[in-house]
Formats: structure tokens, C-alpha cells, sequence
């Protein structure tokens, strides 16, 4: 059990009373709150009860079955049973997507060239970045997918690529890993589009494009993320 007088606002830096109390809260420790600006005290967890909860998140190596319930061309969905080290067993659903590579491209004066797509899921047009699923996830491999993704939806090819992040998309339900590459030095060097695909090619001055991330359902939120990734890379660097 513990105690304390706090404001009830969020902590002014690492370590503040809020801290402390929201690490109470996760490990179940009861304690005792003096607001100091209310003037009223709150208890929060039973004071009766000493076993504290061990709060335990669902992971992969706590799996006992897992079944797979769709397989689709792109995708597929799992049905996972797992069972947590206390004994409690809970399902899950996951969509497991390959990995994919996200490519923004940057043209003369630092202009990004976007992409405009009709996107199916959300039944309208957004501007999005070149991109596509990755069949080798070695680093040449990337690099190989990231050309060709650019050749086929921009018309360009780069004569430099760099890696920005990798990261997950959505994924409390969806495996799906990312590898945000940077296009440099780009050049006319197009491939054929992929059958069914319609894009719209636009060059935007980078202030323009991270604007536009700003209007509703205007953007790819993966394609809105790289813009800004990429604009604080270029503030740190200057």
C-alpha cells in the first residue's frame, strides 16, 4: 500500500507522483490519493486483498492452437487460443500480411512525388506513396522491391535508396511489417503498370504534401507517417 498528496495532473517529468500511480494501478498496489487541489482523499484497489495482479499481455509464445480461417491471395486471418501463465485461456484473430516496403520519393528543389490511388477499402481516392509487398526481406532484397515499386507506379528509378524506419502497421490484429525507404536522385527509367492498377503521379512542395496529411481522409495514414518521419529528418540534419 502506499500513499501520497498529488495534484492530479500528469507528471512534469520521468518519475512524477502520476507515475508512480499509474505503475501502482498496473502492478495492483493500493494506494491512498490526498488531492491537493479537489481537497478530498480517493482510494483506489482493495485494501483487503495483499496478492497484487500480475497483468500479463497476450504473446505469441503463449499460443496452444492456432487455426487459419481465411486464405486470400494478400493476406490471411489466424485464429489464435492462447494461454496465459496464470491459466486463463483467450482467443485472438490476427491478419498476417507479407512484409511490405513504402517508398518516398524525392524529387529537384526536395519535392516529394506522391501517388493517388482509388482506395477500395475506403471507397475514395487518397494520395498514398509507391509501395508493395516484399518477396526477399534481406536488405538487397528491399532495396531490388523498392526500385521496382518506384519504376512501376512513379516511372522513376532512384539512383540512391535509404533506409528511414521499419515499423508495424495496426498491429494489435494485423502482423504486417513495414520498411520505409527514402528515393533519391531519380531518373525516367519506367516499368509497365500491373494490370488493374490506375495512379496518379503528383509532385508536391513538401509543406504542400504535409498539409494535405492535415485534411480528412485525404491521406494513407502509412504515406502521411513517412512525410513527417522524413521532414524531422531533415530538421535534425540541418
Amino acid at each position: 500500500m502506499s500513499g501520497g498528496h498529488w495534484n492530479g495532473y500528469p507528471a512534469g517529468g520521468k518519475g512524477g507522483t502520476a507515475d508512480i500511480a499509474t505503475y501502482a494501478r498496473l502492478v495492483g498496489c493500493p494506494f491512498i490519493h490526498i488531492h491537493t487541489r479537489l481537497h478530498n482523499v480517493n482510494r483506489y484497489g482493495s485494501f483487503l486483498d495483499n496478492s497484487r495482479r500480475n497483468r500479463v499481455s497476450a504473446k505469441r509464445e503463449f499460443t496452444v492452437e492456432k487455426q487459419t480461417v481465411y486464405q486470400g491471395p494478400v493476406l490471411e486471418v489466424d485464429h489464435y487460443r492462447l494461454q496465459l501463465p496464470d491459466g486463463k485461456e483467450i482467443e485472438r484473430d490476427i491478419v498476417e500480411r507479407p512484409e511490405s516496403v513504402l517508398v518516398l520519393p524525392i524529387g529537384q528543389k526536395n519535392n516529394v512525388i506522391l501517388i493517388e490511388e482509388y482506395d477500395l477499402g475506403a471507397g475514395t481516392w487518397q494520395l498514398t506513396l509507391p509501395g508493395g509487398k516484399v518477396i526477399d526481406s534481406s536488405p538487397d532484397g528491399i532495396c531490388h522491391q523498392a526500385q521496382t515499386e518506384l519504376r512501376e507506379e512513379t516511372g522513376f528509378r532512384a539512383g540512391k535508396l535509404e533506409k528511414l524506419l521499419d515499423f508495424y502497421s495496426h498491429p494489435g490484429y494485423i502482423s504486417h511489417k513495414v520498411h520505409l525507404q527514402v528515393a533519391y536522385d531519380l531518373e525516367w527509367d519506367p516499368l509497365e503498370m500491373e494490370d488493374g492498377e490506375e495512379i496518379r503521379v503528383h509532385t508536391f512542395v513538401l509543406d504542400e504534401a504535409l498539409a494535405a496529411t492535415r485534411v480528412d481522409c485525404r491521406f494513407d495514414p502509412e504515406a502521411a507517417l513517412a512525410l513527417w518521419l522524413y521532414a524531422e529528418h531533415l530538421r535534425t540534419l540541418r
